[in-house]
């Protein structure tokens, strides 16, 4: 099978992968995501989505494009 993208298959890819590059780059972003993975305030809706972000974009990855089954 050949595979063929389309133009917006490959500028939605692109999409993703420049914002998670912005936020890595994102100084106060990381030392908030450092310090939620470390200090969990489970009555900190901010703290909840910024403590899970990463484990959350894996999952939703997997979840998305069925990849538990791929193999």
């Amino acid at each position: 099978m050949k595979i063929k993208l389309t133009s917006e298959q490959k500028q939605k890819m692109n999409q993703i992968f420049i914002l998670m590059n912005e936020l890595s780059a994102d100084k106060n972003f990381i030392k908030q995501l450092k310090f939620a993975e470390n200090n969990f305030d489970s009555n900190n809706d901010d703290s909840c989505s910024i403590a899970n972000f990463t484990e959350n974009i894996i999952d939703t990855a997997k979840c998305n494009f069925n990849y538990y089954n791929l193999r």
